[in-house]
């Protein structure tokens, strides 16, 4: 009888080690699951996150960006220069056309051309090198100055670049790249003597040059640059705010829903196998 009882008391030892070895195991296993559901669900919160930014930021820029300054800074070869500088000076809600930016960049150029003249006047060095390359780019900026003068003269009484003839059309083009090549040869001049001195100048031949280079592309490409006009202000002032809204769900596409529904499921099932764990371990 005592025997009997003994192997009673091993075996209900035994168990109730074995519990106790489960209970451990199912609390580190809860421990994990806890921290996986946890874990998933931060995940689960970024991807929307990060979805909703971009489509926001996409939305944002449609509804503060200016047709005009797109489309005529996407062909020109410095766009991003462009658009910044563009935006630095007129609201984003401006009505304005490329034509109106083209002549703005024309007179900004001779703006820019015209304060370099007395920089030159006022410099001096001692270098032989140096003083030929201010008098070699006084005579290219006098130059560039009169072909840029002529194109402003034309397009000023006329500033609707599909309105003037083939002939007018393309001498202006050719004055404006002449003007562009003649401020690229006098700022490679002034870079090689990488002189201090000059500096000041060559930065504001360079910034002449991308206003003059921006202008000539105009004129390369205006039919193009119009197209693009045209179709940016239909989608700029078409859209409202349920047009946002299906802006942004409309990124909701096929692949993006199936990831998130079985990222879902897998969320779902980490719960409840939680569940059923911390059940087992209340046992």
């Amino acid at each position: 009888m005592e025997s009997t009882n003994n192997k009673i008391k091993a075996g209900l030892v035994e168990e109730e080690d074995h519990l106790s070895s489960f209970r451990k195991r199912n609390n580190r296993l809860i421990i994990i699951l806890f921290s996986l559901i946890i874990l998933l669900g931060l995940v689960i919160g970024a991807i929307t996150i990060s979805f909703m930014h971009k489509q926001y930021t996409e939305t944002s820029r449609l509804i503060n960006s200016n047709p005009a300054i797109e489309s005529f800074c996407t062909y020109t070869r410095f766009p991003f220069d462009c658009s910044d500088f563009l935006y630095s000076i007129i609201k984003p809600k401006s009505k304005i056309n490329p034509n109106k930016l083209f002549l703005l960049s024309l007179k900004i150029a001779i703006e820019e051309l015209t304060s370099i003249t007395p920089l030159i006047s006022n410099s001096e060095s001692n270098e032989t090198q140096i003083e030929s390359v201010l008098k070699n780019c006084s005579s290219l900026l006098e130059e560039s100055l009169s072909q840029l003068s002529q194109t402003l003269g034309i397009f000023q009484v006329n500033p609707d670049v599909m309105t003037h003839t083939d002939e007018q059309r393309s001498d202006t083009t050719k004055w404006t790249i002449t003007a562009e090549q003649d401020l690229a040869s006098c700022y490679d001049d002034l870079t090689k003597t990488e002189s201090t001195a000059v500096s000041k100048i060559s930065a504001k031949v360079y910034e002449a040059k991308v206003h003059v280079s921006n202008s000539a592309d105009f004129l390369l490409n205006y039919r193009s640059v119009f197209v693009n006009f045209h179709l940016a202000s239909t989608r700029r002032y078409s859209f409202d705010f349920r047009l946002g809204v299906g802006r942004i769900t409309s990124g909701w596409n096929v692949e993006n829903a199936f990831y998130i529904y079985m990222i879902g499921l897998q969320y779902l099932f980490l719960i409840v196998l939680f569940c059923s764990l911390y059940r087992i371990r209340r046992r």
